[in-house]
């Protein structure tokens, strides 16, 4: 077991069973860390560990005759009595295993400012007694918050004096301004020392008037700030991923998470939201009015660079077939000056081309002498006289 993580505070130990601290705290040694030097076989070692507790005494101020006659030592004086350590006992986890069991006076007495209790002691203990077993070590080393962390999960912006007061595990404390407020503060206005840029949801800053009553100030979200400005604290809002962010950068334990949502639609409904969208996308092509009073090769060329542009737009997809075969048409009347291009004149065209009968999707029927029926529609709709 790791003897760093084997000694805890009474406070955390008695979270780890379900019973009284208080019923089974005599039967535990008491453990305290020390470092400086011991007595060892007449020398002198200089130690760095937990002991456990073996000597101490009350550290009693003497007084003189005339402070008791006058009472002042019984009146809670300055000098107030403590306990100190005069010996201790090499514990089990040591990290010199020669101290193991050895007693040993120090050098100069030390007061007594913590106490604390082996993890593994309490579990033998446990098992002899019958007890339910503590809980786990991972559970005890957990950082402890004054606040509820399941309730601030649930929120996703904080103000900015609620964030700092959450850094500082004094949320919802009488407290009103902790160091964190100034980092915070530096990492909004953009002048923290590594660069560290916070963004806001809101960002208010507070200003004096000697002529008005105190205002504050709304600025855009992002906005770099001189490092006099004073943000108001109340005002101004940060969202909860940002403060997280924030946090991972100081190295701060404060308890939130973020999960990012699911998406609320299958998979299937998003293909199909997109094959609406691709088909929204489309809908306009066969729109497009071809410019019939074209007369040269320079209108045609444009009209040509139109519909490239329109085809990269529609995810590189090759122009309607019907769509290409009036642009054909119009484009062999105007060049060769044989005819005006009415829909006439372009039916006609078409019905003698072979140009049809190379789409292959688009079916010519049973009637030899003209178009289907869906062609007939489909050039109907796109060209315009």
């Amino acid at each position: 077991m790791d003897k760093l993580n084997n000694y805890f505070s009474k406070k955390k130990l008695a979270r780890a069973i379900e019973l009284p601290f208080s019923d089974i705290e005599d039967m535990l040694d008491k453990y305290i860390y020390f470092k400086g030097l011991i007595q060892k076989d007449g020398c002198f070692l200089y130690v760095d560990d937990y002991f456990i507790l073996e000597q101490t005494e009350m550290n009693i101020p003497d007084f003189t005759v005339e402070e008791y006659e006058s009472g002042y030592a019984y009146m809670e004086p300055d000098m107030a009595a403590y306990e100190v350590v005069i010996a201790v006992k090499g514990a089990e986890f040591s990290k010199n295993s020669e101290l193991i069991g050895n007693s040993y006076k120090l050098k100069k007495p030390k007061e007594v400012d913590e106490i604390f209790y082996s993890y593994q002691q309490l579990c033998d203990l446990s098992k002899n007694i019958g007890i339910p077993q503590p809980k786990s070590k991972e559970e005890l080393l957990k950082k402890e918050f004054v606040y509820d962390v399941n309730i601030l999960n649930l929120k996703s912006n904080f103000t900015l004096k609620e964030a700092s007061q959450i850094a500082g595990n004094v949320y919802g404390c009488q407290i009103e301004e902790t160091l964190y407020l100034e980092m915070l503060s530096d990492c909004i206005k953009g002048t923290n020392i590594d660069g560290f840029k916070l963004h806001t949801v809101e960002l208010w800053c507070f200003y004096h008037s000697y002529e008005e009553d105190n205002y504050s100030k709304p600025y855009d979200n992002g906005t770099y700030l001189k490092q006099r400005a004073l943000l108001d604290y109340n005002l101004t809002i940060i969202s909860k991923l940002e403060f997280i962010r924030w946090c991972n950068y100081e190295g701060i334990d404060t308890g939130l998470t973020y999960v990012p949502k699911d998406f609320d639609e299958s998979i299937e409904a998003l293909k199909e939201e997109n094959i609406k969208l691709k088909q929204e996308i489309l809908r306009p092509a066969p729109q497009l009015a071809l410019p019939l009073k074209a007369k040269n090769d320079k209108e045609i060329e444009q009209l040509k660079k139109q519909l490239k542009v329109l085809n990269e737009q529609l995810d590189s997809q090759t122009y309607p077939p019907e769509l290409q075969i009036a642009i054909d048409a119009y484009e062999t009347l105007v060049r060769n000056n044989t005819a005006k291009p009415l829909n006439k004149n372009i039916k006609l065209w078409l019905s003698e081309q072979s140009i049809v009968r190379e789409i292959g999707h688009v079916d010519l029927g049973t009637n030899s002498k003209g178009l289907s029926e869906k062609v007939k529609e489909v050039i109907a709709k796109i060209i315009k006289s």
